[in-house]
């Protein structure tokens, strides 16, 4: 006796109910009738039937993900994409079994597909924009990793590892004014875990190099100003540069900063005016 498409549609429903109650077995009984009386009906089936068929093997694959078969799982959810019916999860589905072999680049483009075609809830969308930057910052694309991660915290400003993950990235693209900031926001949401203290010291990292770039640019100004006056031999400007390299020597500096202000303060206070020269830290560095 051939069902009708209500009659299968109702046996999916009371599919998709056993599965939400831990009745996995029943749920995947019911789904695989479901899928065995519906074969005769396809080439029939109108837009909408074939996404209700398309979300059923998507649940169907969730079924045996419980169950422990990630194999047949895999191949529903590659069937519901096959189907062609505009369904983003089972996209996302396959991105995650990609992703978890290290294929960074076919999650990305699978990842990619789904958020292009959508239908799904915010979670999702949150997620796969999280597991998206995860992806593009494994393949070597910070840009993109970053990119992804905040869309991931416009979804979900409350994702605590969207935020430590951009802040992550942000420092490794020496965006520390970034980094600080996503930091401070994940501590606003959870200031007393054991991960909010590995993201202090990220944050104090990331504050030292902030600063590091502002000492460094003080040294350089400094070593302009004292080349311009001795190009100038200009006595009073010398003597600015030499006071204010030697008030950078008050800094928390590191050794290449330090040994930079040293060697030039060195070379100035033994200067004549005459044919000096000033090497910048960038230059001390390479020779």
């Amino acid at each position: 006796m051939t069902l009708s498409f209500n009659e299968i549609l109702d046996m999916f429903k009371d599919a998709s109910e056993n599965f939400n109650a831990g009745n996995i077995d029943s749920a995947i009984e019911l789904y695989e009738k479901g899928f065995e009386n519906i074969k005769p009906l396809v080439e029939n089936m109108t837009v909408d039937q074939m996404r209700y068929v398309a979300t059923a093997a998507f649940y169907l694959g969730d079924c045996y993900i419980e169950h422990g078969n990630e194999l047949k799982a895999f191949e529903l959810y590659q069937e519901s994409i096959n189907l062609n019916v505009q369904i983003g999860n089972p996209y996302v589905k396959v991105a995650d079994q990609h992703r978890l072999n290290n294929q960074w680049d076919k999650a990305i483009t699978l990842y990619n597909k789904a958020l292009e075609i959508g239908n799904m809830d915010q979670d999702t969308i949150n997620n796969t924009y999280y597991n998206l930057g995860v992806c593009y910052e494994e393949f070597g694309d910070l840009e993109n990793a970053i990119q992804s991660l905040k869309k991931a915290i416009a979804v979900n400003p409350n994702d605590k590892d969207a935020l430590f993950n951009l802040g992550m990235f942000s420092s490794k693209m020496e965006h520390f004014a970034d980094a600080i900031k996503s930091f401070n926001e994940y501590l606003l949401i959870d200031s007393s875990s054991q991960d909010a203290d590995q993201v202090r010291i990220a944050l104090k990292q990331a504050t030292s190099q902030l600063n590091a770039i502002g000492i460094r640019q003080m040294i350089d100004n400094a070593m302009k100003q004292g080349e311009s006056a001795i190009n100038q031999k200009n006595a009073k400007e010398f003597d600015v540069a030499v006071t204010m390299l030697k008030e950078c020597l008050h800094e928390n500096l590191s050794n290449e900063d330090r040994m930079t202000i040293h060697f030039n303060l060195g070379c100035m206070l033994s200067m004549d005016l005459e044919n000096p020269k000033l090497l910048s830290h960038n230059q001390i560095n390479e020779a």
